[in-house]
């Protein structure tokens, strides 16, 4: 499916985006206190998550820094960011510079880091990616070798399985509205379904927890400079299998299955990891279902908590599933609900109840 079909005859207006220069204000502010001595020259917005906002530095002498603010860090997610970018090693994640609380204002949590002048692979272009394989392979593993941690694959899909019914993250006015814009009854009972199956397929593997891994690569966490690959977002990050990494990867990159085992087989042989295809399998059908799921809820958070402003994201939602559509084609709760699914990602954005 192209993302063009999912607009087709459509007029979408986004709502203006809120007044930037207050969030900027403050995270100089924020620089002020942390870093008195970086000397500034330009700074923005780099995106706004779920749990922190990031700017993007650069000083006179052009180095680059990513701040994370967070006004309710109670997750500890840049915390735990914070201990993996100092404990890790590899060339390919951003240098530690500061971490902790602060009072501007209000209290926050911030996490400062440095990285090489590069941008994101959403940025560059998938194909930045897909014709530099061996620099995305060596950053990937270096990375990967690096010293373990304590959550793993199994504790992470657990923790993902607890997020998946909406009523879990969505406010009571956002849940409200949520109710009476679809059928609540029925996407309650799909992300069931999905959940039950991605449960089913767990329980039949058995992972060797010896491996790293990111846990959530995306087009907006991998990072380019024309010679290497960086990585950024690692609040997921448990022991598990490449495989997993390599799942995500191609399904953020839309890679079509016809020549998907040949770069299985080139990251395997790149990273002197086994090729067994059958487990592959068993980890790509978890994988798959948990992208769906996330998607999703993800589009859901963006609708219904925050009112479509963040416009950038609904098409970055609408970009990935549109790239990964005909492989959930093949998932036959998805094609049972394929009707209500589509009405749900695009009916609220075009003011048709589903």
């Amino acid at each position: 499916m192209k993302l063009s079909s999912l607009f087709k005859g459509k007029v979408y207006a986004f709502p203006q985006t809120q007044n930037q220069s207050q969030d900027l204000a403050f995270a100089e502010k924020v620089i002020g206190k942390i870093a008195p001595d970086l000397d500034v020259s330009a700074i923005s917005v780099g995106k706004i998550q779920d749990n922190y906002d990031v700017f993007l530095l650069k000083d006179k002498n052009k180095s680059e820094y990513r701040l994370k603010i967070s006004l309710d860090d109670s997750d500890g997610i840049l915390k735990k960011e914070a201990s993996i970018i100092k404990n890790c090693s590899s060339y390919a994640v951003p240098k530690f510079k500061s971490y902790g609380q602060l009072k501007v204002g209000e209290e926050i949590s911030y996490l400062l880091t440095s990285t090489p002048p590069c941008e994101s692979v959403r940025n560059y272009g998938r194909s930045c990616l897909v014709e530099n394989l061996d620099s995305f392979f060596e950053s990937y593993f270096d990375f990967q070798n690096t010293k373990p941690v304590k959550p793993t694959y199994n504790s992470s899909l657990k923790k993902f399985l607890l997020n998946l019914d909406p009523s879990s993250y969505l406010p009571k006015d956002s849940l409200d509205a949520f109710k009476n814009y679809t059928d609540y009854a029925l996407c309650r009972e799909f992300m069931s379904h999905l959940k039950e199956q991605i449960v089913s397929l767990s329980n039949n593997i058995e992972l060797p927890y010896r491996f790293k891994c990111h846990g959530k690569l995306s087009l907006d966490n991998i990072f380019f400079d024309r010679t290497n690959f960086y990585f950024d977002d690692f609040e997921c990050v448990f022991m598990g299998h490449p495989y997993i990494d390599f799942t995500d990867i191609l399904l953020e990159l839309g890679i079509s299955e016809d020549i998907q085992y040949k770069l299985f087989s080139q990251f395997c042989r790149y990273g002197k990891i086994s090729e067994d295809r059958e487990f592959f399998k068993k980890l790509y059908e978890i994988q798959l279902r948990k992208k769906l799921g996330d998607l999703i809820s993800q589009y859901i958070k963006e609708i219904y908590i925050y009112d479509s402003y963040r416009y950038d994201n609904i098409l970055n939602i609408a970009d990935i599933f549109s790239h990964c559509y005909e492989r959930f084609c093949k998932i036959e709760i998805f094609n049972k609900n394929r009707d209500f699914i589509m009405k749900t990602i695009c009916e609220p954005i075009f003011g048709v109840k589903a």
